[in-house]
């Protein structure tokens, strides 16, 4: 079976973005670990997008292995969608109207 392409919302964008220069505000340079953790998760996610159980509808999450940050996602017919790029600390489902 081929992998279905992963597509971030643009609301996740703007949240790894933000993270990312947060992290190189804190560290020159530690900007470019996070990414490459979100990149890890997000190679997962494609690979084996169901092995993250629903907890929400269907929104599945995965988290990194280094940073407080879960990725949060849809799987659809032609996409998986990520619809937050979560720190582990802010307010739970702050994003859910972004389903709709």
């Amino acid at each position: 079976m081929r992998n279905k392409p992963f597509r971030l919302i643009h609301e996740a964008e703007q949240e790894l973005e933000d993270a990312a220069i947060y992290y190189n505000q804190q560290t020159p340079g530690l900007e470019k670990e996070f990414i490459s953790d979100i990149e890890k998760c997000i190679n997962d996610i494609i690979s084996f997008p169901d092995a993250w159980s629903p907890f929400f509808d269907n929104i599945r999450r995965h988290s990194t292995n280094r940073f407080p940050f879960r990725i949060c996602y849809v799987i659809t017919e032609k996409e998986i969608l990520g619809i937050a790029v979560e720190h582990t600390s802010r307010e739970p489902k702050y994003w859910i109207d972004r389903l709709k």
